[in-house]
């Protein structure tokens, strides 16, 4: 659905970031080269002229920097990648007895299965992220056969997934998890009760992994 507030919105904040990009790359051509913008001479302002730059040179290229680093999302990219890293990929698992570390690539997996395993879900995608020290997400993305309830397949999807998660780990009160459940779309199924899969053989999806068994009336 075309929402033209949220497009606003979005190009708003996508016109603001550019310009202070824009600025502080200019601000910092002013502070190493004032001739550039032709700020030294003898009527320009005083806080633009040659003896303010050098003044506060270091100020103004620290707070470039800052603001470069704050639009271009590199603060939010470096945490995020170091919450992600190889070392971080798991979660902390207390029992009465200790503690126990489950790997998120284990539970991704688990999850997974138990998704596609719903005779509505046609096919899943899905990757757990760790977004903060007791944070998780869990994006889910998901394919629905024809002729079924969005909601209650949401829904539905929602509580299995958590019910899972709870079977596989259990989290202390202050970790939160977030699951993030978004429909990609929905498989037609053919005449004959097939699920029509694109760029599959014999109704099978085109990215199947596992083994073939013969299933009758196949010859």
């Amino acid at each position: 659905m075309f929402k033209p507030g949220r497009m606003i919105s979005g190009f708003t904040v996508f016109l603001n970031r550019v310009l202070i990009l824009l600025l502080s790359a200019a601000l910092v051509a002013l502070v190493i080269d004032p001739s550039l913008f032709n700020v030294t001479g003898g009527d320009s302002p005083a806080f633009l002229s040659e003896e303010w730059l050098v003044r506060y040179r270091v100020l103004l290229i620290v707070v470039s920097a800052v603001l470069i680093c704050l639009n271009l999302n590199v603060i939010q990219f470096i945490i995020f990648n170091l919450w992600n890293a190889e070392g971080k990929r798991y979660i902390a698992s207390k029992t009465a007895s200790g503690t126990a570390r489950v790997s998120l690539d284990a539970i991704q997996r688990s999850l997974t299965n138990t998704a596609i395993a719903l005779p509505e879900i046609a096919k899943c995608r899905l990757n757990v992220l760790r977004t903060g020290h007791t944070r998780y997400k869990v994006n889910v993305l998901f394919w629905m056969r024809e002729g079924r309830s969005v909601i209650n397949i949401s829904e539905k999807l929602r509580l299995v997934l958590k019910k899972r998660f709870a079977d596989l780990v259990t989290v202390s009160p202050q970790d939160k998890i977030d699951f993030d459940i978004t429909l990609a779309g929905i498989q037609k199924t053919k005449k004959g009760g097939s699920t029509e899969y694109a760029g599959s053989v014999a109704g099978r999806p085109a990215d199947f992994k596992g083994p073939v068994y013969p299933v009758e009336g196949e010859s």
